[in-house]
């Protein structure tokens, strides 16, 4: 409430409208604290001035009946109520004065403790600044680095890819070899069991179609003079035989190397 006292015990500071006790230290307290302070002692809880006179410690009502105003001051001159007005006027603006430096101890206080909590938050802030702006920094690094993993990694997969390329041509090629052993192999096996020195002829050129100039033939045969076994085998005519097919041909219209019977085939 505006304009009433307050208790002057440094703990409680509360406001007071009923009863409190004055000393004559002008200082106030609560009907609470004063009873149980000068019951202890007595001397003031504010400024702890002995009070061991009768009126030096008065129990009061803030709110006085009618009839005590009215009788309070009567039958004193003049002068005593002057000087008691005088004495009660010092004393509220006493409390006041008191009022205002606490006021303003705390106001100190307060913005003391505001500077320093604003010091405080202005450490932080800067903190939290640099903070993001080493993350910012960071961020950019990372961005960069993403970049350049994103083009080693399409290097590498063109390079995979081209990779993948050669392994699939490799793996044909060697798909087709194998196929090409295996076939080569199966046909010397069977080459292999027939008797040594029989000769065979493609099934595709026979002595009929065959003229005087073109009687020689690739004879397939897995074995030479020596009995070591062979396997250049290419059937075709002599005209467009190599040296090496030309060292396994027989010429057929040469009696004396090859006979033939009286159906005009090699004997067998």
């Amino acid at each position: 409430m505006e304009g009433e006292l307050k208790c002057n015990f440094k703990k409680c500071r509360k406001g007071l409208n009923a009863i409190a006790y004055v000393t004559s230290c002008s200082h106030i307290f609560c009907d609470e604290d004063g009873t149980r302070e000068f019951a202890k002692i007595l001397q003031c809880p504010a400024c702890e001035t002995s009070l061991p006179n009768k009126h030096d410690i008065l129990r009061i009502d803030l709110h006085p009946p009618e009839q005590y105003k009215s009788m309070v001051l009567a039958g004193q001159k003049p002068d005593t109520v002057v000087e008691v007005m005088s004495r009660a006027i010092s004393f509220w603006t006493y409390q006041t004065d008191i009022e205002r430096s606490h006021l303003e101890r705390m106001a100190a206080q307060a913005k003391e403790k505001a500077e320093k909590l604003e010091g405080w938050y202005e450490k932080i802030v800067a903190r939290q600044q640099a903070e993001i702006e080493a993350l910012k920094v960071q961020l950019t690094n990372a961005k960069k680095e993403i970049e350049s993993l994103k083009k080693k990694y399409h290097e590498l997969a063109e390079v995979n890819m081209e990779k993948s390329r050669q392994i699939t041509k490799l793996q044909g090629l060697f798909e087709s070899t194998r196929r090409k052993n295996v076939y080569l192999a199966q046909s010397d096996a069977a080459e292999a069991l027939k008797p040594p020195g029989r000769v065979s002829a493609p099934p595709s050129i026979t002595q009929e179609g065959l003229g005087d100039a073109d009687r020689t033939v690739v004879l397939r045969t897995p074995f030479d003079h020596s009995g070591k076994k062979v396997t250049p085998v290419i059937p075709g005519v002599v005209g467009g035989m190599n040296a090496v097919q030309r060292h396994f041909t027989m010429d057929l219209s040469t009696p004396q190397k090859l006979a033939q019977n009286k159906h005009g085939r090699p004997p067998y």
